[in-house]
């Protein structure tokens, strides 16, 4: 039986190197930071009970952006995340390639098995607005670059 990567510290650097990359992508695809953080948490819930060895968290990992861009209300198109991930990593992305054609229909199968896994449970309480509203009371006279340095 495969531990779930959620608890397997041994994966810990890939979870961490992963959420890095969404974190990346969603930047480079002006996404809002609570998008980002929506598909990092379902990343998080996925991997309590899956094992990266039972799931490839590469492909898990996109369709969970691709999932929360959806959900949070600023949805990107599937070949724009497709070219910016490619981009990313050094490549050189071509419409109708097969390696397109592959990571297209890899995310929208790994998209329902999230949504499976996730029990189509997509509520998530981000302390960003309860962070922002503390920062705003500290009355102090940087709050917008502590506020900033906070997010």
């Amino acid at each position: 039986m495969n531990v779930p990567a959620s608890v397997d510290p041994s994966k810990d650097q890939t979870r961490s190197d992963l959420c890095a990359f969404l974190q990346k992508l969603g930047i480079r695809l002006n996404m809002p930071q609570i998008t980002i953080a929506s598909a990092i948490v379902f990343f998080h819930r996925f991997f309590c009970k899956y094992s990266f060895e039972e799931q490839p968290p590469e492909s898990v990992a996109f369709a969970c952006l691709f999932l929360a861009s959806k959900i949070e209300e600023s949805p990107v198109r599937l070949k724009d995340l497709i070219f910016t991930m490619l981009v990313e990593k050094g490549k050189t992305p071509k419409a109708e390639s097969a390696e397109y054609e592959w990571w297209r229909r890899e995310i929208l199968k790994k998209e329902r098995n999230v949504l499976q896994i996730l029990g189509f449970d997509f509520q998530i309480e981000h302390p960003y607005a309860n962070m922002l509203t503390k920062v705003k009371q500290l009355q102090n006279d940087n709050h917008k670059i502590l506020a900033q340095f906070a997010w």
